[in-house]
């Protein structure tokens, strides 16, 4: 493990001493009881240093914006970041989650996700089969070991990442340690390298993610809180109810977690969640998110945003310049590499500070 001012794997000097830490760091709470709890609309963007990092960048592109427009109220502004977000969603994450044609098909018309007269919704809601299931897809991509930035590289474990963060403590640490700052260019393609690769969407899990006290595998924790707490339909139901060919019993009991699926006789009624990511894998060889998955994942966020009279769907603002028209996570942040050192913009930018 690493200690925090200590030496990195390899024995590269940890010490980075020339960077102010907080600039790059969420805003905190100065009350006196806790100055380390972050500003937040949800707390959970203070448990991982990736998360945090990013919400912190948006509150960048947020200032870089002000300084691009001076005179814009803040209402618009406000809107411009809401919107450029949602092109990156739209862009970018959706067509990589998904693939295009779910998320163009969604685009055009909602099959299965519906507000209004006649449906069933009236007012804008997430399905318990998106948050509890189809959306957790994310579990099956994380990797066990990151390079986060050139003092801790290739080979550093991922659960060091929910140490360095208010919500983790700063490993002990008084703020957020300016050694952390992530080189951004390791995670999104477009920065100016080739950044590590996600772990397939598929039924195998990395063994660092154990949650709680009691180091429970997340796996578990996903299948009795959809059985038990959201009593959620199987996968075959919901495949049936969409209107789709469900997956085979055979497909179901190959590959990881196949011998689970045999042993408790699953392959019928088997746990949506796990259904979603066997059929990533069975589908699309763990590329994206198979027809049921995809479709929910596609109709919900795009549901959402078709709802909303204010979002990029319906009342679009200015779109800022973009590498190939579309504007995603790259065009953010070199945007806000434009105008680092001007406003509260820190000077050494936010895509590899510590190499600046």
């Amino acid at each position: 493990m690493v200690q925090p001012g200590g030496a990195a794997p390899g024995g590269a000097d940890a010490q980075v001493t020339a960077l102010d830490g907080a600039l790059y760091d969420l805003p905190r709470a100065c009350d006196g009881i806790s100055e380390r709890t972050a500003i937040l609309g949800d707390k959970r963007n203070d448990e991982n240093l990736i998360v945090a990092q990013l919400h912190r960048t948006l509150l960048h592109f947020h200032n870089a914006l002000c300084l691009h427009q001076p005179s814009l109220p803040f209402e618009q502004i406000r809107k411009q970041v809401m919107h450029h977000y949602q092109r990156v969603v739209l862009n970018e994450f959706l067509p990589a989650i998904v693939g295009q044609p779910t998320v163009d098909k969604a685009k055009a018309g909602l099959e299965h996700y519906c507000i209004g007269p006649g449906a069933l919704a009236t007012e804008p809601f997430i399905p318990l089969e998106f948050s509890g299931a189809a959306y957790r897809f994310g579990h099956s991509m994380v990797r066990s070991k990151y390079h986060f930035n050139k003092v801790f590289a290739a080979g550093t474990d991922f659960n060091l990442a929910f140490t360095f963060t208010g919500d983790g403590g700063f490993f002990g640490l008084p703020r957020y340690p300016s050694n952390w700052l992530l080189d951004w260019r390791q995670f999104f393609a477009g920065l100016g390298t080739n950044p590590q690769l996600a772990n397939a969407i598929d039924t195998s899990l990395s063994d660092q993610l154990l949650i709680g006290p009691a180091k429970t595998p997340l796996a578990e924790l996903n299948l009795k809180r959809g059985a038990r707490h959201y009593k959620l339909p199987p996968g075959q139901a919901v495949a049936a109810r969409m209107g789709l060919e469900a997956l085979a019993p055979e497909q179901l009991e190959s590959g990881v977690g196949g011998e689970a699926i045999k042993k408790f006789d699953l392959s019928r009624h088997t746990p949506l969640w796990f259904y979603v990511l066997k059929e990533a894998e069975v589908y699309t060889g763990g590329q994206h998110l198979g027809p049921v998955g995809g479709t929910i994942v596609a109709e919900v966020i795009i549901g959402l945003l078709k709802d909303d009279p204010e979002s990029v769907l319906n009342a679009p603002t200015a779109e800022l310049p973009s590498a190939d028209g579309k504007f995603k996570i790259a065009d953010l942040f070199k945007f806000v590499e434009s105008r680092k050192g001007q406003g509260n913009i820190p000077a050494a930018g936010v895509i590899n500070p510590l190499e600046a």
